[in-house]
């Protein structure tokens, strides 16, 4: 199904090789269920038919007994007034002075005996014994809940980066849960990015520019819009179609690049849009120079360019990765003002160099090859030497600029921004 190749693609993101359906020895009856761990709940599910399974961890800390016996232990603490008071007045260990630990050392030698003697007593043995059958059956609950008791199930477990816990919720096992789904299930269980897990679960919605076409369809158009562009560098419609048509590939390994930057995930999040709408371009014009926002008009108002002249995406699919294309065109002016490159043949070659170095897309190096065909021979020897060594050694080893957001910088130095990107000219 559509749904399981998108689970299983993402594991290439996380860095654990590809998978293919023939490593899980799919068949029918096999389900998918995508998993994303949390604090304030240990986990949310949803399977193909979209069915959401979830647990807090309340929940997990009643099924396991951790709760009866937090109380139980509180009881026979209270009971002791002793083991209260020692309790109550033991420094606490977390400190930064050596003195400090030295006291708290102290203290707690002085009272060890009886410490010993009340915690080491049958009746805590007998509950740590307890705790541990009922975490055990708790586990066994919690995977029978998620695969509905089918060992053929494919988990595709969230990686979330965080802390397990936070002010205000008790911490959950999610390590632990993904140990136990690992024992049951075997390779069937797989860490993908914890932002695309219940995404890959989701119907995949269509934005409201897109031109469903069919393979050969695609082909068709690749071919014959390189021919027109090639004939007529100025059709931006067919190089933009000539971009859609082969890069679908490559956007998802660029979104991919994008979700790995906190950036580039935020906006990939809130997905900007660059326009003379949503861009105060008075306000930019009243910037002190230097800037990166004055700049930016100081280059349109030369080129006579506005930013309302990119063409919308058509042909992608993916509503997201159609998002990526979409912003890699409206940022093509922002890679001007930031190179110092000009609206011209050369500029234009070199800026794409620059491009093909940061983000591999098809478009970008066919148009590096072809378009130096209609120079003349001295403006082609002059961008093979001068521009095209530096376009591909500062586009490889700069920041990639579809991680930056540019709407946050109007009023950043120009020339630190650049040193901040690694762009030198």
């Amino acid at each position: 199904s559509d749904t399981l190749d998108q689970v299983l693609s993402k594991t290439n993101f996380c860095g654990l090789g590809k998978i293919s359906k023939s490593d899980f020895n799919i068949r029918d009856g096999d389900c998918v269920v995508g998993l994303d761990p949390g604090r304030r709940d240990l986990f949310v599910a949803v399977t193909e038919k979209k069915c959401k399974i979830n647990c807090s961890t309340k929940e997990w800390h009643l099924l396991a007994g951790h709760t009866h016996a937090r109380k139980k232990r509180e009881v026979w603490i209270k009971g002791n007034n002793s083991i209260e008071t020692i309790l109550h007045n033991i420094p606490t260990p977390s400190c930064s002075s050596i003195t400090s630990y030295n006291n708290y050392l102290v203290y707690v030698l002085q009272h060890m005996r009886t410490l010993i003697e009340f915690y080491g007593a049958r009746r805590w043995l007998r509950m740590r014994w307890k705790s541990y059958i009922n975490r055990n059956k708790a586990y066994n609950k919690l995977c029978e809940r998620i695969t509905n008791k089918n060992p053929r199930t494919i988990v595709a477990y969230g990686d979330g980066k965080f802390s397990s816990c936070s002010k205000g919720h008790v911490s959950g096992p999610i390590k632990g849960l993904y140990k136990e789904l690992r024992r049951r299930l075997g390779r069937r269980v797989r860490l993908v990015d914890e932002y695309r897990t219940m995404k890959s679960l989701l119907p995949r919605k269509h934005y409201t520019t897109y031109v469903p076409i069919s393979n050969f369809q695609k082909s068709l158009l690749a071919v014959s819009s390189a021919f027109a562009a090639f004939l007529d560098p100025s059709r931006g419609d067919m190089i933009a179609t000539l971009a859609e048509t082969t890069s679908s590939m490559f956007l998802s390994k660029l979104r991919d690049e994008m979700l790995r930057d906190s950036k580039g995930r935020q906006i990939l999040r809130e997905r900007p849009i660059v326009n003379s709408k949503t861009i105060d371009l008075l306000y930019l014009r009243k910037l002190p120079e230097g800037t990166f926002g004055k700049e930016y008009t100081n280059f349109l108002n030369r080129e006579m360019v506005t930013p309302d002249t990119r063409e919308k995406v058509k042909y992608i699919e993916d509503e997201e990765l159609a998002y990526v294309m979409q912003r890699y065109r409206e940022c093509h002016d922002f890679f001007h003002t930031l190179t110092s490159l000009p609206v011209s043949v050369e500029g234009e070659l070199a800026l794409k160099w620059f491009e093909f170095a940061q983000t591999k897309l098809p478009m970008t190096l066919i148009s590096s090859v072809v378009g130096p065909l209609r120079l003349s021979n001295s403006e082609r020897t002059r961008l093979f030497e001068k521009y095209v060594p530096w376009a591909v050694q500062c586009g490889s080893q700069s920041k990639l600029l579809m991680n930056v957001y540019f709407e946050e910088c109007w009023n950043k130095d120009i020339v630190e921004m650049r040193k901040e990107l690694g762009i030198y000219l």
